[in-house]
């Protein structure tokens, strides 16, 4: 993990794969290094990290088989913004989530993941995929194949803003309503 402003995520290794916890080292040190602390970083700079971070998971794992899920979240800012924005990231089934005080737990991200794609085509419900035999089958991660194009979300930083970043150790463990009343 990392959470040096601005920028907060979750590089999850894959447990199928050897070099699993140097994949997320690796790329959680790659964020580090790449993106400046203590002030709004840019889009571009967050996909290069993402690049980079990738091409290291590839080299370190050489023959061998080696990935990590990336999400998270950053303070962003462009040319021409009259104010920062919240940039929200994901490659793989680890999570980002708002919470407020009145909307409560609200996923941002997506899962790239097998169980989802039957989701969104109606193929089966989100209980039965909790128990479903491919549910930690994921589509995208840093590392396995070319580089996956990783989701992301821009959006304004208002108020006071609480996320939840986390990897599938603790949605797999915990439902979203537990999760809810353990961050309330």
């Amino acid at each position: 993990y990392l959470a040096s402003p601005p920028v907060f995520l979750v590089a999850d290794g894959m447990g199928g794969h050897r070099f699993g916890d140097r994949a997320s080292s690796a790329t959680a040190r790659s964020f580090a290094t790449l993106i400046a602390a203590d002030h709004p970083t840019s889009v571009s700079a967050v996909i290069s990290a993402m690049q980079e971070s990738h091409r290291k998971v590839v080299e370190l794992a050489g023959d061998e088989q080696a990935g990590t899920t990336l999400t998270g979240i950053a303070v962003v800012e462009e040319p021409g913004d009259l104010h920062a924005r919240w940039m929200a990231f994901n490659i793989g089934d680890s999570r980002v989530y708002a919470f407020g005080d009145e909307s409560g737990l609200t996923q941002i991200s997506v899962d790239h993941s097998a169980v989802q794609e039957l989701i969104d085509e109606g193929a089966i419900s989100r209980d039965e995929a909790e128990n479903h035999p491919e549910r930690n089958v994921i589509t995208r991660a840093l590392g396995s194949g070319p580089l996956p194009d990783p989701d992301v979300w821009l959006f304004p930083i208002e108020g006071e803003q609480r996320f939840l970043i986390c990897s599938d150790g603790l949605t797999k463990e915990l439902s979203d309503a537990r999760i809810a009343e353990i961050v309330a």
